[in-house]
């Protein structure tokens, strides 16, 4: 006999063989309100008087809340033991399901579903340990009957607040929010309630959280029910587990009030059917999205490919007329078609300086389209490291326009020959040596080489700004870049040091990179030391450095115009117009453009060189202004213009080579009259018309 209610006792034939305290005491119930001792008897008659007497002073209901069992000792016993190990089992299972869902949580903190059905698993769990005997036998004294009972109530009103969340987060917009937010007061109320009074007392209420309850249930199943018909995914089990846990709670409530008699305890067999049956849900859930991330997984690989194959043909279709373009250039440039005078051989130089730049991009696609596929193939040999170093350095030499930089090639004439792939060696030290260069304003770029367990290593050391934190983990990457930013200081497309990488793993060595901010960077790559060491000529090289030197022409043109604010008048001129931008060709292809049409034209390459001048000079008509600047975008640039130029006095037209819709806006934002996608001749005449007669 099971929870009989509070104090009792109980007679067989007429004599007491199990009684616990005295029938309308007072006194405070304490300990062991379950009774789960069996009370044996004999039968030695055709008849037995079985008398119980109950009494209670704590409970709004007593009185038998399971039914009596008489058998034979042995059988109860066994029944006993099966439902307790099929309890043990059944908390140990929910414990586990919790402590998987919770690690499933921190894997993937984004999903608050796999955290709350964890701790909803809890709450069924801490349940069903405190309503069944397994409590009691863990803990052979017992537990105060307050603090069982607050247990047990605390965990259906934090486990109806967890299952309303559950559903409000697959149900989304179906679900009203006030309901959640209601839910979570009702239920925090009436914790608090438990927490702090006695059983006497809000035992009374519960029955309103009881109400409630119902109506809440009411509505989910009234929402799965819409959200079936509409074949929301998951409905249909959702519903079934919120019915089967509804049954459940409704029987035991009213088993324990007295509205139904010799019902066994069904909550925790709901709870548990609920919550396997969410278990499955998630699991679903789960399994489809592994399924969509594996298909769009399939699709981007089968879209990367693609794109691989588009760049590599495309690339491979450039070249062609890319070549014609800059050998046609430069046969005029050395006078195949006679002389020509300085404008035009001007011209022609940032034909080819440009289309050597695009050259360089479609190889480095084509390189880099080879190394995904595999398809590049090295010509290893015995190499002079020294002598490649020594003819990359000097080319940098030439080039350079910086005289507060040095660049020094520390590597031993005598150096042992590396073994590698001399064409692609010397790739890797141009965009090594390239990007120290490009990073480093003052101060040294310095190549080095040590050798140590039959290996080469070379070690590029520069004094430049060094790589940010947060740019380090994907230096290697392709199209990564350490200034990504519209107000760009450094350009390029981020493809060189992933060439370089897979360069150097292709020749079996390895590349590293030390940097600190502000105090520089040290690139290292490693190359296998020739096992044949041939007698190689050390003399100094010699080989042409005319198609540098015609592009270091171009940067002193363009460093002249800048510094002397070169304008270039005609007969007929009739506007001012100041120019900014830092590309070269920009900038011819709009100084011919406006010189042809008889502007004043005058030319800076930066944001800070255009607010200098506009300080000193206050004639200019118009403003072409690009919008990617070094330190200072063309956005800035224009914002402080606004502040002593109204768009009537001074307009600005915004050059921009993307005109995606969120720079259009950006720069309308920043005080720009309108924008010119690239320096197109109609284009620029057509805005200045408008702007013109918007000004009349």
């Amino acid at each position: 006999m099971k929870n009989q209610g509070l104090y009792h006792k109980l007679w067989i034939d007429g004599e007491l063989v199990s009684s616990y305290g005295e029938i309308n005491s007072k006194n405070k119930f304490n300990y062991y309100n379950l009774n789960i001792k069996n009370n044996d008897f004999y039968i030695t008659k055709n008849s037995t008087e079985i008398i119980m007497q109950i009494s209670n002073s704590q409970f709004s209901h007593a009185g038998f809340w399971e039914p009596i069992k008489i058998g034979f000792t042995y059988n109860i016993d066994r029944d006993n033991l099966k439902k307790n190990i099929f309890y043990s089992a059944l908390i140990g299972i929910l414990f586990i399901s919790s402590i998987y869902h919770i690690f499933l949580f921190l894997f993937r903190k984004k999903n608050p579903i796999t955290l709350c059905f964890a701790l909803f698993s809890i709450t069924v769990a801490v349940h069903t340990l405190f309503t069944t005997e397994i409590i009691t036998i863990l803990y052979n004294r017992g537990l105060p009957f307050e603090f069982r009972y607050k247990v047990e109530y605390s965990c259906i009103f934090i486990g109806t607040f967890l299952v309303t969340f559950y559903f409000k987060f697959f149900l989304q917009k179906r679900f009203p929010e006030l309901l959640l937010k209601v839910t979570a007061i009702y239920s925090t109320l009436f914790l608090i309630l438990i927490l702090f009074t006695n059983i006497k007392f809000y035992d009374n209420f519960v029955i309103f959280f009881f109400v409630y309850l119902l109506f809440l249930i009411c509505y989910i199943v009234f929402l799965l029910f819409l959200s079936l018909k509409e074949k929301y995914k998951n409905s249909l089990f959702l519903l079934i587990g919120l019915v089967i846990m509804f049954v459940g709670v409704i029987i035991d409530y009213l088993n324990i009030h007295g509205f139904l008699n010799n019902m066994p305890p069904t909550s925790f067999f709901s709870f548990t059917i609920f919550t396997f049956i969410q278990s499955l849900v998630i699991a679903r859930n789960f399994s489809t999205a592994f399924h969509t991330i594996e298909d769009m997984s399939n699709e981007l690989l089968s879209l990367d490919r693609l794109k691989d194959e588009f760049l590599a043909n495309t690339s491979h279709e450039l070249k062609t007329p890319l070549t014609g373009i800059i050998g046609i250039a430069d046969s005029l440039l050395i006078g195949v078609a006679g002389e020509l005078d300085e404008n035009i051989k001007r011209n022609l130089s940032l034909i080819v300086s440009s289309g050597r730049r695009l050259e360089k991009l479609v190889n480095d696609i084509l390189d880099l389209s080879k190394l995904k596929n595999s398809t590049l193939i090295l010509n290893t040999e015995p190499v002079n490291i020294y002598n490649i170093t020594e003819k990359v350095v000097t080319i940098f030499k030439t080039l350079k326009t910086n005289s507060n930089l040095s660049i020094e090639n520390l590597i031993p004439a005598d150096f042992p020959l590396v073994f590698g792939d001399k064409n692609r060696i010397e790739q890797i030290l141009y965009n090594l040596i390239g990007n120290a260069i490009k990073f480093t304003e003052k101060g040294s770029v310095v190549v080095e080489i040590s050798e140590k367990n039959g290996e080469a290593i070379i070690c590029i050391i520069d004094s430049g700004i060094g790589i940010p934190l947060d740019k380090r983990d994907g230096i290697f990457n392709s199209f990564e870049q350490a200034d990504g930013s519209i107000s760009k200081t450094f350009g390029g497309t981020g493809l060189g040091l992933t060439i370089t990488k897979k360069l150097v793993e292709m020749q079996s060595g390895k590349i590293w990179f030390d940097s600190k901010l502000s105090i520089g960077t040290t690139f290292f790559f490693t190359l296998p030391i020739s096992m044949v060491q041939l007698e190689e000529s050390r003399d100094v090289l010699e080989f042409s450095l005319s198609e540098f030197n015609q592009s270091n022409e171009d940067y002193d043109f363009i460093k002249d115009s800048s510094v002397k604010n070169s304008n270039f008048y005609s007969q007929n001129s009739n506007a001012n117009i100041l120019v900014v931008d830092d590309e070269i060709i920009n900038l011819q292809v709009l100084l011919n453009y406006l010189n042809l049409k008889g502007y004043n034209t005058t030319i800076v390459n930066s944001g800070i060189d255009a607010l200098q001048l506009l300080e000193k000079e206050h004639n200019f008509d118009l403003i072409i202004l690009d919008v990617m600047l070094p330190k200072m975008s063309g956005y800035d640039v224009c914002e402080i213009i606004r502040k002593t130029h109204n768009l009537f006095d001074l307009p600005v037209l915004m050059l921009t080579a993307k005109s995606r819709p969120e720079e259009i806006i950006n720069g309308f934002l920043s005080g720009a009259n309108d924008y010119l996608q690239n320096p197109l001749a109609d284009l620029l005449e057509t805005r200045w018309i408008a702007l013109n007669t918007s000004v009349s």
